[in-house]
Protein backbone atom coordinates (compact mmCIF):
# COMPACT_ATOMS: atom_id res chain seq x y z
CA UNK A 1 0.00 0.00 0.00
CA UNK A 2 1.40 3.57 -1.04
CA UNK A 3 1.92 5.94 1.88
CA UNK A 4 0.90 9.49 0.61
CA UNK A 5 3.15 12.44 1.87
CA UNK A 6 1.34 16.01 1.44
CA UNK A 7 2.51 19.46 0.72
CA UNK A 8 1.09 22.16 0.94
CA UNK A 9 2.21 25.67 -0.40
CA UNK A 10 0.45 29.51 -0.41
CA UNK A 11 2.09 32.31 -1.48
CA UNK A 12 1.63 36.03 -3.09
CA UNK A 13 2.91 34.78 -6.58
CA UNK A 14 2.11 38.25 -8.45
CA UNK A 15 2.32 41.74 -7.93
CA UNK A 16 2.07 44.08 -10.44
CA UNK A 17 -0.02 47.69 -9.09
CA UNK A 18 -3.18 46.68 -7.63
CA UNK A 19 -3.32 43.22 -9.19
CA UNK A 20 -2.32 40.21 -6.95
CA UNK A 21 -2.93 36.35 -7.03
CA UNK A 22 -3.01 34.62 -4.06
CA UNK A 23 -2.91 30.81 -4.33
CA UNK A 24 -3.13 27.60 -2.13
CA UNK A 25 -2.15 24.50 -3.92
CA UNK A 26 -2.15 21.12 -2.22
CA UNK A 27 -0.26 18.52 -3.71
CA UNK A 28 0.12 14.26 -3.02
CA UNK A 29 3.10 12.90 -3.55
CA UNK A 30 3.30 8.67 -3.72
CA UNK A 31 6.33 8.51 -1.47
CA UNK A 32 9.17 6.86 -3.19
CA UNK A 33 8.29 7.48 -6.67
CA UNK A 34 8.67 11.34 -6.96
CA UNK A 35 5.59 10.70 -9.20
CA UNK A 36 2.48 13.56 -8.93
CA UNK A 37 -0.59 11.55 -7.83
CA UNK A 38 -2.90 14.73 -7.75
CA UNK A 39 -2.88 18.62 -6.93
CA UNK A 40 -6.21 21.03 -6.12
CA UNK A 41 -5.61 24.93 -6.39
CA UNK A 42 -7.78 27.49 -4.81
CA UNK A 43 -6.90 31.26 -5.72
CA UNK A 44 -7.80 34.45 -5.94
CA UNK A 45 -7.22 37.09 -8.58
CA UNK A 46 -7.18 41.03 -7.08
CA UNK A 47 -7.29 43.08 -10.26
CA UNK A 48 -9.03 46.72 -9.54
CA UNK A 49 -11.97 46.52 -8.07
CA UNK A 50 -12.95 42.87 -8.70
CA UNK A 51 -11.69 39.75 -7.07
CA UNK A 52 -11.82 36.24 -9.21
CA UNK A 53 -11.68 33.17 -7.04
CA UNK A 54 -10.73 30.17 -9.06
CA UNK A 55 -10.90 26.26 -7.55
CA UNK A 56 -9.98 22.82 -8.99
CA UNK A 57 -10.63 20.46 -6.37
CA UNK A 58 -12.14 20.58 -2.78
CA UNK A 59 -10.04 23.76 -1.47
CA UNK A 60 -12.17 26.69 -0.78
CA UNK A 61 -12.43 30.31 -0.66
CA UNK A 62 -14.42 32.15 1.01
CA UNK A 63 -15.85 35.64 1.18
CA UNK A 64 -16.66 37.38 4.86
CA UNK A 65 -18.79 40.57 4.04
CA UNK A 66 -21.43 42.71 6.21
CA UNK A 67 -20.74 40.03 8.99
CA UNK A 68 -21.83 37.14 6.71
CA UNK A 69 -19.45 34.34 5.62
CA UNK A 70 -20.39 32.77 2.53
CA UNK A 71 -18.50 29.85 0.35
CA UNK A 72 -17.60 31.68 -2.78
CA UNK A 73 -15.69 28.64 -4.87
CA UNK A 74 -17.39 25.00 -5.73
CA UNK A 75 -16.48 21.90 -4.20
CA UNK A 76 -15.46 19.49 -7.49
CA UNK A 77 -16.55 16.55 -5.79
CA UNK A 78 -19.54 13.81 -5.84
CA UNK A 79 -21.65 14.82 -3.13
CA UNK A 80 -24.68 15.94 -4.84
CA UNK A 81 -24.45 12.30 -6.55
CA UNK A 82 -24.14 10.94 -3.02
CA UNK A 83 -26.77 12.54 -1.70
CA UNK A 84 -29.20 11.40 -3.89
CA UNK A 85 -28.20 7.80 -4.11
CA UNK A 86 -28.26 7.32 -0.23
CA UNK A 87 -24.24 6.99 -0.05
CA UNK A 88 -23.02 7.57 3.10
CA UNK A 89 -19.66 7.13 5.01
CA UNK A 90 -17.12 8.11 3.14
CA UNK A 91 -15.81 11.46 2.13
CA UNK A 92 -17.13 12.55 -1.35
CA UNK A 93 -14.61 11.65 -4.06
CA UNK A 94 -12.72 14.82 -6.01
CA UNK A 95 -14.50 14.83 -9.48
CA UNK A 96 -11.74 17.50 -10.79
CA UNK A 97 -8.04 17.78 -10.08
CA UNK A 98 -4.91 18.54 -11.52
CA UNK A 99 -3.59 15.26 -12.71
CA UNK A 100 -6.08 13.76 -14.10
CA UNK A 101 -5.75 11.27 -17.12
CA UNK A 102 -6.32 13.89 -20.28
CA UNK A 103 -7.65 11.06 -22.08
CA UNK A 104 -10.31 10.26 -19.69
CA UNK A 105 -11.76 13.46 -18.77
CA UNK A 106 -10.92 17.44 -19.65
CA UNK A 107 -10.24 19.34 -16.30
CA UNK A 108 -12.57 22.80 -15.95
CA UNK A 109 -11.47 25.32 -13.37
CA UNK A 110 -14.37 26.80 -11.47
CA UNK A 111 -13.82 30.43 -11.47
CA UNK A 112 -16.38 33.56 -10.42
CA UNK A 113 -15.60 37.38 -10.18
CA UNK A 114 -16.91 39.69 -7.92
CA UNK A 115 -16.87 43.18 -7.08
CA UNK A 116 -14.51 44.17 -3.86
CA UNK A 117 -15.91 46.38 -1.12
CA UNK A 118 -13.91 47.71 2.05
CA UNK A 119 -13.47 45.58 5.09
CA UNK A 120 -14.25 42.45 2.77
CA UNK A 121 -12.13 39.71 4.19
CA UNK A 122 -11.15 36.73 2.29
CA UNK A 123 -10.41 32.97 3.65
CA UNK A 124 -8.47 30.39 1.42
CA UNK A 125 -8.29 27.05 2.70
CA UNK A 126 -7.60 23.17 1.99
CA UNK A 127 -9.83 20.67 2.49
CA UNK A 128 -8.13 20.49 6.14
CA UNK A 129 -9.37 23.10 7.34
CA UNK A 130 -13.13 23.36 6.12
CA UNK A 131 -13.31 19.37 7.40
CA UNK A 132 -12.22 19.47 10.47
CA UNK A 133 -13.53 23.10 12.13
CA UNK A 134 -17.20 24.39 11.47
CA UNK A 135 -18.05 27.30 9.03
CA UNK A 136 -19.28 28.92 12.10
CA UNK A 137 -16.36 29.15 13.43
CA UNK A 138 -14.38 29.93 11.01
CA UNK A 139 -17.09 33.09 10.41
CA UNK A 140 -16.50 34.13 14.20
CA UNK A 141 -12.95 33.89 13.97
CA UNK A 142 -13.13 35.98 10.89
CA UNK A 143 -15.86 38.49 12.32
CA UNK A 144 -13.40 38.63 16.13
CA UNK A 145 -10.20 38.56 14.86
CA UNK A 146 -8.40 41.67 13.61
CA UNK A 147 -5.23 40.57 12.64
CA UNK A 148 -5.13 38.59 9.57
CA UNK A 149 -1.72 36.72 10.79
CA UNK A 150 -3.38 35.80 14.55
CA UNK A 151 -7.03 34.36 12.85
CA UNK A 152 -4.78 32.22 10.68
CA UNK A 153 -3.17 30.97 13.77
CA UNK A 154 -6.31 30.51 15.64
CA UNK A 155 -7.89 28.46 12.45
CA UNK A 156 -5.04 26.29 12.25
CA UNK A 157 -4.37 25.29 15.45
CA UNK A 158 -8.37 24.91 15.91
CA UNK A 159 -7.78 22.05 13.20
CA UNK A 160 -4.84 20.85 14.31
CA UNK A 161 -6.36 20.49 17.95
CA UNK A 162 -9.17 18.64 15.64
CA UNK A 163 -7.30 15.88 14.79
CA UNK A 164 -5.47 17.51 11.73
CA UNK A 165 -6.24 14.44 9.81
CA UNK A 166 -5.17 16.24 6.15
CA UNK A 167 -2.81 18.69 4.82
CA UNK A 168 -4.02 22.57 6.62
CA UNK A 169 -3.64 25.22 4.78
CA UNK A 170 -4.81 28.74 5.70
CA UNK A 171 -4.70 32.11 4.16
CA UNK A 172 -6.52 35.34 5.27
CA UNK A 173 -6.49 38.32 3.83
CA UNK A 174 -8.22 41.75 4.51
CA UNK A 175 -9.80 44.81 1.58
CA UNK A 176 -8.77 48.02 2.99
CA UNK A 177 -9.30 50.56 0.85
Amino acid sequence: MPIFVQRAQHQRIHTLGMDSLYVSVSTSFCHGSNRLSWMVLAGLYFTGSQVWTVNVGDSRCFLLRDGKLQQISEDQTDEAYMKENGIHGRKPYLTQYMGMDPEEVRVLPYADCLQLKKGDRFLICSDGVSDMVSIEFLETMLLQTQSPAKCVDTILAAALEAGGKDNITVIVLEINR
